[in-house]
Protein backbone atom coordinates (compact mmCIF):
# COMPACT_ATOMS: atom_id res chain seq x y z
CA UNK A 1 0.00 0.00 0.00
CA UNK A 2 1.23 3.35 -0.85
CA UNK A 3 2.36 6.11 1.39
CA UNK A 4 -0.61 7.82 2.72
CA UNK A 5 -0.39 12.17 1.28
CA UNK A 6 -2.25 13.09 4.42
CA UNK A 7 -1.61 16.28 6.91
CA UNK A 8 -0.28 15.49 10.36
CA UNK A 9 0.28 11.75 9.22
CA UNK A 10 1.60 9.69 12.43
CA UNK A 11 3.30 6.42 12.88
CA UNK A 12 1.71 4.75 16.00
CA UNK A 13 2.76 1.20 17.34
CA UNK A 14 0.85 0.25 20.12
CA UNK A 15 1.68 -3.01 21.90
CA UNK A 16 -1.66 -4.79 22.39
CA UNK A 17 -1.53 -8.59 24.42
CA UNK A 18 1.94 -8.74 23.34
CA UNK A 19 1.41 -8.33 19.86
CA UNK A 20 2.98 -5.05 18.26
CA UNK A 21 0.43 -2.92 15.81
CA UNK A 22 1.57 -0.22 13.08
CA UNK A 23 -0.76 2.14 12.62
CA UNK A 24 -0.57 5.59 10.01
CA UNK A 25 -2.86 8.08 11.15
CA UNK A 26 -3.50 11.11 9.46
CA UNK A 27 -6.37 14.11 10.35
CA UNK A 28 -8.16 12.81 7.32
CA UNK A 29 -8.42 9.50 8.66
CA UNK A 30 -8.94 10.85 12.37
CA UNK A 31 -12.18 13.40 11.22
CA UNK A 32 -13.31 10.11 9.24
CA UNK A 33 -13.43 8.28 12.41
CA UNK A 34 -14.83 11.32 14.59
CA UNK A 35 -18.02 12.00 11.89
CA UNK A 36 -18.68 8.04 11.81
CA UNK A 37 -19.04 7.38 15.27
CA UNK A 38 -22.85 8.11 17.11
CA UNK A 39 -24.56 6.93 20.27
CA UNK A 40 -25.76 4.03 18.63
CA UNK A 41 -22.73 3.02 16.36
CA UNK A 42 -18.98 2.81 17.62
CA UNK A 43 -17.94 -0.95 17.23
CA UNK A 44 -18.12 -0.49 13.24
CA UNK A 45 -16.38 2.99 13.07
CA UNK A 46 -13.93 1.90 15.16
CA UNK A 47 -13.08 -1.73 13.38
CA UNK A 48 -13.42 0.42 9.92
CA UNK A 49 -11.05 3.28 11.47
CA UNK A 50 -8.73 0.17 12.54
CA UNK A 51 -8.28 -1.26 9.14
CA UNK A 52 -8.07 2.08 7.39
CA UNK A 53 -5.09 2.72 9.38
CA UNK A 54 -3.13 -0.38 9.99
CA UNK A 55 0.27 -0.90 8.17
CA UNK A 56 0.19 -3.60 5.51
CA UNK A 57 3.04 -5.49 8.38
CA UNK A 58 0.45 -5.55 10.77
CA UNK A 59 -3.00 -6.13 8.95
CA UNK A 60 -3.35 -9.90 8.99
CA UNK A 61 -2.13 -10.30 12.58
CA UNK A 62 -4.78 -7.17 13.67
CA UNK A 63 -7.23 -8.97 11.58
CA UNK A 64 -7.17 -12.41 13.35
CA UNK A 65 -6.84 -10.68 16.81
CA UNK A 66 -10.19 -8.44 16.38
CA UNK A 67 -11.71 -12.05 15.80
CA UNK A 68 -10.45 -13.47 18.38
CA UNK A 69 -11.11 -10.38 20.75
CA UNK A 70 -14.66 -9.41 20.63
CA UNK A 71 -15.04 -5.96 21.13
CA UNK A 72 -11.30 -5.08 21.22
CA UNK A 73 -11.61 -2.22 17.99
CA UNK A 74 -13.06 0.36 20.67
CA UNK A 75 -10.12 -0.12 23.29
CA UNK A 76 -7.59 -0.16 20.59
CA UNK A 77 -9.34 2.78 18.35
CA UNK A 78 -9.17 4.86 21.94
CA UNK A 79 -5.41 4.19 22.21
CA UNK A 80 -4.29 5.31 18.73
CA UNK A 81 -6.70 8.19 19.02
CA UNK A 82 -5.20 9.06 22.73
CA UNK A 83 -1.34 8.79 20.86
CA UNK A 84 -2.70 10.73 17.61
CA UNK A 85 -4.60 13.62 19.38
CA UNK A 86 -1.96 16.49 20.87
CA UNK A 87 -2.45 17.15 25.00
CA UNK A 88 -4.19 20.17 25.57
CA UNK A 89 -4.10 22.19 28.54
CA UNK A 90 -7.54 23.85 28.82
CA UNK A 91 -8.80 25.96 31.33
CA UNK A 92 -12.53 27.55 30.87
CA UNK A 93 -13.04 29.75 32.81
CA UNK A 94 -16.07 31.78 34.78
CA UNK A 95 -17.39 34.42 33.28
CA UNK A 96 -17.35 38.16 35.00
CA UNK A 97 -21.13 38.08 35.30
CA UNK A 98 -20.97 34.57 37.00
CA UNK A 99 -18.42 35.64 39.90
CA UNK A 100 -20.37 38.93 40.69
CA UNK A 101 -23.06 36.55 42.43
Amino acid sequence: MAQKAQKNLQQIILTVSGTDFSFSVGRDDYNKYINSISQTSKVAPSHNFLMLTVDESSRQALVEFLKETPGSEVAIAAAVLEEYTPDLNIVVKKSSSAQSD
